[in-house]
């Protein structure tokens, strides 16, 4: 008891320099118990403790006020919703599932891959019934691979072209919304075509010579460009006909010479070649040889080149086409004379036109038209005279010459105009 006595009234002992206005405020009194050295004697640390006044609470609460920079961190955390109203750590986020295996397997739905394993699902569910002669495994899962692929397949298909359908409407939507050239033209000059005056002025411009309606500069470049690709096209076939023409010209000649063709002459044209070789023929006969073998020889030339470029493979039954179409050994000697000279009378014809549409081209800047006017100037590829004096007139103006091929109203037949029918 004394020594409880002793403890209270040190404690509540006024202590020197500290004013509280009738409490203590002291700091904390350590004893054995609180250091841990005798755990059991609790004599002094189970004393009450007189409680700290106002005044020196108030004071000692706005010493351990936090810094404006910790609370404005305080407040914008608890604004964010990362710390919760009343303090401590937030709930942390609930961890992703990860996905299980199938979901891993199984494709997306409205995908090809999900269509190709949906039809393959669905064959393997029909192969699955009662059969009358069972399927072997392989059969069924070719049979499932089959379905898939084909719809997978066709899937694909129709994802490009969608994508290929959006890509056209994107397109198509760029260039409605794009202005013309000349629309650009008249933004730039400051014309209004809603209004009379830009009208009136826009009225004035199309109708100046040099002035397209299409377009302006670039509408000229463009047509400019494609006239230079149907030059380069008509050249092409010009000079695919130079070769051929100087063969023609060749035919031409011997049978105006006298050369002889037909069935008999081409059925005996290998007998022929075994006499020349033995020295049984005359001067006459191996010169006759001689022209029928240079006729058969360009009959071989003109045969495959007759094949449009680009057109692919030709068979058999494509090519005896061809041989029937120009001169050859079967044909008489004046069949042939009138197909050759009508090959190459359309290719002086195609030379012809090319060079009036380098002049019109050059003229105009463009081939707009030229079609109607090549018609005009150089009239058809064969003269008809269907009566006597068609004949004379188509002669005395030129459109017929010595050596080209006409249509005869008369005989009802193609003939070739020579010296004495003029």
């Amino acid at each position: 008891m004394a020594d409880r006595r002793f403890a209270t009234e040190f404690i509540n002992r006024p202590m020197a320099g500290i004013r509280t206005g009738g409490t203590v405020n002291r700091p904390a009194i350590r004893t054995r118990g609180s250091l841990g050295l005798f755990p059991d004697d609790n004599r002094i640390s189970d004393m009450p403790l007189p409680q700290i006044g106002s005044g020196a609470y108030s004071r000692l609460a706005a010493t351990q006020q936090p810094s404006p920079y910790d609370d404005a961190i305080m407040r914008r955390t608890r604004g964010m919703g990362a710390l919760p109203a009343g303090g401590g750590l937030p709930a942390p986020p609930p961890a992703p599932k990860s996905p299980s295996l199938m979901d891993r397997l199984t494709p997306a739905m409205g995908t090809p891959a999900q269509a190709g394993l949906a039809s393959a699902a669905a064959t393997g569910l029909q192969l699955s019934g009662y059969r009358p002669v069972p399927i072997t495994t392989a059969e069924g899962l070719g049979a499932m691979m089959q379905a898939g692929m084909k719809s997978y397949n066709e899937a694909k298909a129709a994802e490009a072209a969608a994508k290929r359908a959006d890509l056209a409407d994107r397109i198509a939507i760029a260039q409605l919304n794009k202005k013309s050239d000349f629309e650009s033209r008249l933004e730039l000059a400051g014309i209004d075509p809603t209004t009379p005056e830009g009208q009136k002025k826009v009225q004035e411009m199309l109708m100046k010579s040099d002035t397209i309606f299409m377009g302006g500069d670039k509408q000229k470049e463009e047509a400019y460009k494609a006239a230079l690709a149907t030059r380069k096209v008509m050249q092409q076939q010009v000079e695919k006909d130079r070769e051929l023409g100087v063969r023609l010209e060749t035919v031409i000649d011997l049978l105006r010479g006298g050369a002889e063709t037909g069935r008999i002459s081409a059925a005996m044209l290998p007998l022929k070649q075994l006499a020349a070789e033995a020295g049984l023929l005359g001067d006459e006969e191996l010169q006759n040889l001689t022209n029928q073998e240079v006729i058969n020889s360009v009959a071989s030339y003109l045969v495959p080149r007759m094949r449009v470029v680009g057109s692919g493979a030709s068979s058999d039954k494509d090519m005896d086409f061809f041989s029937k179409s120009t001169v050859r050994m079967a044909n008489t000697p004046e069949a042939n004379l009138v197909i050759a000279t009508m090959q190459k009378q359309i290719m002086d014809y195609n030379k012809k036109r090319l060079s009036l549409f380098e002049r019109y081209v050059k003229k105009h800047g463009d081939d707009f038209g030229f079609a109607d006017f090549a018609d005009e100037k150089m009239g058809r590829v064969y003269q008809r005279a269907m009566t006597d004096e068609q004949f004379t007139q188509l002669v005395d103006d030129g459109l017929i010459k010595e050596g080209d091929v006409f249509f005869n109203g008369k005989t009802n037949e193609f003939d070739v105009l020579e010296k004495d029918m003029m």
